[in-house]
């Protein structure tokens, strides 16, 4: 998915509220546990009459019926918050389809690629209601929450074409980075192991924007997810001997090395 600084950046251009845009993106992510809403299906292990899980999963839930819900418990089942969930599964469409097709063709035909993202969309979608909830749904419930969805997305693109083509650029850019990351995500977790040495810590747990200390791997597993969404983070060990502060992954990796830098001289 695109960080929240994208998500926040597309929803400024095409006139949604900041706070809207940012409810919408931490709980769609972190709270409500829908994570990349309607384009995966959660799923459980299938129990034969015996109680033995098979290798079959069971659909467990529609995400997008999930949401509506959540958003009528919570008071926000409005058009503003409609179009922000439009945005997220809109831009979170487009960083997928980047995935998987790489990034030339968002690069040079941004326009045809969006209207490809949307077309994805829609099929995804009515594919899964038709394979899954088709039978079930006897009210029509969940197809008319889906219908609703779908015509906020194609609202969003009526009014705002241009902006949303603008967005683009920003998602193969942020991409392109996330592959370099990888390279140096691999390397953080050897240089924070020698700061651990250098600074004789004894036992190398980490705080992140000090939750709970954890394990070297799993605070940089953290961190870099954090920093990916666009967050500032601070991690320290439990000592206090060792701390760094980034906004990006760019900065993380430089101030790691700086303070490998200043330990060894």
């Amino acid at each position: 998915m695109p960080s929240w600084r994208i998500h926040n950046e597309c929803g400024r251009k095409i006139g949604l509220p900041e706070e809207v845009v940012k409810f919408i993106d931490s709980h769609i992510d972190t709270i409500w546990g829908t994570h990349d809403l309607g384009l995966e299906m959660p799923t459980a292990p299938l129990e034969n009459p015996l109680g033995i899980k098979s290798d079959l999963r069971v659909v467990l839930d529609n995400g997008i019926n999930n949401l509506f819900d959540r958003l009528e418990e919570e008071g926000r089942l409005d058009e503003v918050h409609l179009d922000a969930v439009a945005l997220h599964i809109l831009l979170d469409s487009i960083d997928r389809r980047i995935k998987s097709l790489g990034t030339e063709d968002a690069e040079q035909k941004p326009k045809e690629f969006l209207y490809d993202s949307i077309e994805w969309i829609i099929e995804k979608l009515e594919t899964q209601y038709n394979r899954y909830f088709l039978l079930s749904d006897s009210q029509g419930t969940i197809k008319t929450r889906i219908n609703i969805l779908i015509k906020h997305i194609l609202s969003l693109v009526k009014n705002h074409e241009r902006e949303l083509i603008e967005c683009i650029p920003s998602i193969v850019k942020e991409n392109k980075e996330k592959g370099r990351n990888k390279v140096e995500y691999g390397k953080c977790t050897q240089l924070l192991s020698k700061l651990c040495k250098k600074y004789k810590v004894s036992s190398c747990f980490f705080s992140v924007n000090g939750e709970s200390p954890l394990p070297l791997a799993s605070a940089l597993r953290r961190a870099w997810s954090l920093l990916e969404k666009g967050e500032t983070v601070t991690i320290k060990s439990i000592d206090g001997k060792i701390s760094i502060t980034a906004s990006t992954v760019e900065e993380f990796v430089e101030n790691i090395n700086k303070l490998l830098e200043s330990v060894i001289q």
